[in-house]
């Protein structure tokens, strides 16, 4: 039974502001193989993503542009709340990537956040309507 193939983490940024030493992809790798899970990380450089292979039994840790494309039955979107309009990214932008990192989940999306960006704040309040 191939489980694993149907889950997705998609990050936004490698590492939080302050925090360079802690490099999201290796920990969260890292972390999974410690649990006996394996896992693919397609956006670690362009062969990673070429030889991607959506058959085998890993989970998928990717950012948000590289999945597109894809789907998953299950996925956690980490680093919501990181993203803030700047020079490079408008507020449109960041929807419109936001909109694509949640509709890569078929059933189940987990967006864990430390902090109640306005983004955060948008798929809250969107999540509340009927």
């Amino acid at each position: 039974m191939k489980i694993y193939t149907e889950i997705a983490i998609i990050y936004t940024v490698k590492s939080r502001k302050g925090s360079e030493d802690l490099h999201l992809p290796h920990e969260l790798e890292k972390e999974l193989q410690s649990k006996g899970i394996m896992s693919t990380w397609i956006s670690e450089d362009y062969r990673s993503k070429r030889s991607y292979d959506v058959t085998t039994n890993n989970v998928t840790i990717s950012t948000i542009h590289s999945v597109k494309g894809f789907d998953y039955a299950c996925v956690f979107l980490t680093g919501l709340d990181m993203l803030v309009p700047h020079e490079l990214w408008t507020e449109e932008q960041l929807i419109s990537l936001a909109y694509v990192a949640v509709t890569r989940a078929r059933y189940r999306l987990y967006i864990p956040y430390i902090e109640e960006s306005w983004l955060v704040k948008r798929l809250l309040s969107a999540a509340k309507q009927p």
